[in-house]
């Protein structure tokens, strides 16, 4: 007889609640196939589905610089996506692929940015789109930059503007009215701001506005002497009884203090 009791055999159960990490470790797997046989089959679909080619810039580039082929790299775009596109992204040339239909030999008429698309109204005036107002024949088109995060929400063309921008002046800035009651013939690339819904609120890069010929060149160096380059726009009702900042306003008219601030006059 041992002189040592007898040891009792180890427990082979399993610790408390095991079998339930178990079941919800199975679940989750279970999930997570579930998960990756649904991802499969959106890509087949994808896959399958007909596409369209559009351009997009492979570097920055300063308005005026004539815009080649090696600048830009195509991009296949699902059909169901297409009418976030508009009209006015540059397509394929069916007869050359992964060449642009249109652009190659043009010149910007605002700067781009890497990975920006390829747009007719990067390139066109507006009246190579839309038919000239005959109120406004006589008038140049220009295309400018505009603060899409500052902007009054789904600008349409047709609208009138007031154009406003940060002045330097000494060691500051001033934030002054440039030109009011200005018509926007067009509107460049839609930019969609984070955490909004781009079906109820568009905003744009540039806007494309109507000026009187003599002073064309004065509001674009105007722009290229403003803080970022870039202008913040503001709707106006063409009818309002508000009191102007400057004598008339329209396209007639850029602020003669921010010309002579900027030495422009």
């Amino acid at each position: 007889m041992s002189q040592f009791p007898n040891a009792s055999n180890p427990s082979t159960s399993a610790p408390a609640g095991s079998g339930s990490l178990i079941l919800i470790g199975a679940v989750i797997g279970t999930i997570a196939v579930i998960l990756m046989n649904v991802y499969v089959e959106m890509r087949v679909a994808a896959e399958k589905e007909n596409t369209v080619t559009y351009f997009r810039f492979v570097d920055d580039m300063k308005a005026g610089t004539q815009i080649t082929v090696s600048d830009l790299e195509s991009v296949d775009i699902p059909v169901s996506m297409q009418d976030a596109f508009g009209t006015n992204a540059v397509g394929e040339d069916p007869s050359s692929r992964g060449t642009p239909l249109d652009g190659k030999g043009n010149s910007l008429n605002a700067p781009v940015v890497k990975g920006q698309m390829l747009t007719y109204s990067l390139f066109r005036t507006a009246s190579a789109s839309a038919p000239r107002d005959p109120a406004y024949i006589g008038l140049d088109e220009i295309t400018l930059n505009i603060d899409s995060k500052k902007q009054t929400p789904n600008l349409r063309p047709g609208d009138f503007v007031d154009l406003r921008a940060s002045v330097p002046l000494n060691r500051s800035t001033r934030f002054k009215t440039i030109m009011e009651y200005v018509r926007v013939v067009n509107l460049g690339d839609r930019v969609q701001e984070s955490g909004t819904s781009q079906s109820r609120d568009s905003r744009y890069g540039t806007i494309t506005i109507y000026i009187d010929p003599a002073l064309s060149n004065t509001l674009l160096d105007v722009q290229k002497r403003v803080e970022g380059q870039t202008f913040t726009v503001t709707r106006r009702d063409s009818n309002s009884r508000e009191a102007r900042v400057l004598k008339t306003g329209g396209s007639k008219e850029i602020n003669a203090e921010v010309l002579d601030i900027l030495n422009l006059e």
